[in-house]
């Protein structure tokens, strides 16, 4: 199955799909750098849903992003706000950007991790997370939690994503998609689809947005943080500090040097 991830055509509906998605994972992270404290990396920072919360809170955050696309949707929701200059964009790949700075935290979220689809380039991620870390400091990423059911599902079942009303302009979005589990790759080759919808009830638009993600078992896991020299301190089953188990949709992971 042919699919790519194109970060740039994500980076136009990137906030509709996350406008109905559960915002436990923002509220986690911004605790966590809230409490923490320190300079803050971002890798995969997007339009800035996590960022940006924390940048107007008063703390420093750079965010790193592959596509500049995504970053310039940063930008203009950051310009001519106070809080502008606590975030610093730069334009480069997770795993090979070199930054003369150590920081106090590097946050990988939204499953970010997972874009890369082999083992080799997952640990390069983290190895190079790493290597921006002060010596006492965190690194925390989540990934979602291949459950049985999950990955056995039928690629041909659309399951729904989401509605979003864009009440302004008296559209509807409907967000749906489709999983197709190749296990012996642990690739999720994911169509993804946006329809936009007028108040008489028409479909306006229908747009495909693939996401490919190489998933992982918490094993597989404890076992790249081994690989790329990180001390792995505590993981939890979701963003309430739960354990991981079969009801897991989510694994957090927090691990140092």
């Amino acid at each position: 199955m042919k699919i790519k991830n194109n970060f740039n055509l994500w980076s136009e509906y990137l906030d509709i799909f996350y406008s109905t998605a559960p915002k436990n994972d923002l509220i986690f992270y911004f605790n966590f750098c809230k409490n923490f404290g320190g300079n803050i990396l971002e890798f995969g920072a997007g339009t800035g849903r996590i960022s940006i919360p924390i940048a107007r809170s008063g703390m420093k955050i750079t965010a790193i992003d592959i596509s500049q696309n995504m970053l310039n949707q940063l930008s203009k929701k950051i310009y001519g706000e106070s809080f502008a200059k606590k975030i610093k964009l730069i334009h480069g790949d997770m795993k090979e950007i070199k930054l003369n700075e150590r920081f106090s935290l590097v946050i990988i979220p939204a499953r970010t991790l997972l874009l890369e689809d082999n083992e080799k380039d997952q640990i390069k991620v983290l190895e190079n997370a790493k290597r921006h870390l002060k010596k006492s400091g965190r690194i925390i990423f989540d990934v979602y939690f291949p459950d049985q059911k999950m990955i056995n599902s039928n690629k041909d079942e659309e399951f729904l994503l989401g509605v979003y009303k864009d009440i302004k302009n008296d559209f509807r979005y409907v967000m749906t998609g489709k999983n197709y589990f190749d296990k012996k790759t642990q690739i999720n080759y994911c169509k993804q689809y946006l329809e936009k919808i007028d108040s008489s009830g028409k479909v306006v638009n229908k747009i495909l947005l693939p996401v490919k993600t190489r998933y992982l078992y918490p094993e597989q896991v404890i076992t790249l943080c081994e690989k790329s020299g990180l001390t792995l301190l505590n993981y939890y089953g979701d963003f309430n500090y739960g354990e991981i188990n079969e009801n897991s949709d989510d694994m957090v992971f927090i691990c140092t040097k």
